[in-house]
């Protein structure tokens, strides 16, 4: 039975033209990057990773926690959050969750089953006409044993560099476009330390609740950070009069 794919036209929550653009301004911080190929040369393997590196399209890049979960070897993400940097890459990821290829019979093994039995409760011929207010598409697997995974629709990205220059906390920037990772240069030091540090304030209740979260895992802020984290909170509520529960980033 075929299903409904994404044709219609796709509109980022924040388009470069919108007063949101602050947010999406890029720092001065210079990202490292390595080859991919480095994690399997160490023994890092994930089935679920492993299968959306193989199909990821043009434009998409892998981002955040489930990032920094797979280079410690943490089997508990909960989810993996997908960035784009086209409208085509957006479109082109959904519709590999919506409708995954079968296996040709050349194929050595099933190369895409770790993503088969993924769905989204979202009904697609209505997202086709409205999607301008939504942040991300959600799609859980059927079995609810592997993580989320969410297509991010808040901007469409320059690179993979540019979506974790918007993070805000250093543990979480790590993504990668399928060839490269690429990271702070001082978040290996930070996730080694179990150490909260603040790159940037983005949305001050989004960064506490990471911190919050981060600390029931045995993450800890130092003075210094905390010092830093209320100083932006108290310097950010001055820069815009905004809601930010409408305009939460990521958690």
């Amino acid at each position: 039975m075929s299903k409904t794919l994404i044709t219609g036209n796709i509109k980022p929550l924040w388009a470069t033209d919108t007063t949101e653009v602050e947010f999406l301004s890029r720092t001065d911080t210079n990202y490292s990057k390595v080859r991919l190929s480095a994690l399997k040369e160490r023994g890092i393997e994930n089935a679920l990773f492993n299968a959306l590196i193989l199909h990821l399209p043009k434009g998409c890049v892998i981002a955040g926690g489930f990032m920094t979960s797979l280079l410690q070897e943490d089997k508990h993400a909960k989810d993996v959050d997908i960035f784009c940097t086209t409208e085509q890459s957006f479109k082109d990821v959904c519709n590999m969750l919506i409708s995954p290829s079968e296996p040709k019979d050349s194929d050595d093994g099933d190369t895409l089953w770790a993503y088969r039995g993924y769905s989204t409760n979202t009904e697609i011929s209505k997202f086709n006409d409205h999607n301008e207010s939504v942040r991300f598409l959600k799609f859980v697997h059927e079995g609810d044993k592997r993580p989320e995974i969410q297509v991010m629709k808040m901007s469409w990205y320059t690179d993979a560099a540019h979506v974790i220059d918007t993070f805000d906390l250093t543990i979480a920037q790590i993504a990668t476009d399928g060839e490269f990772i690429y990271m702070n240069p001082l978040t290996p030091f930070d996730l080694a330390k179990k150490r909260l540090v603040l790159h940037r304030m983005q949305f001050p209740a989004s960064t506490i609740r990471r911190v919050v979260k981060y600390a029931s895992k045995g993450y800890y802020a130092c003075p210094g950070s905390l010092v830093n984290i209320s100083r932006e909170i108290q310097s950010w509520t001055t820069k815009v009069d905004i809601d930010e529960e409408n305009f939460v980033y990521l958690d």
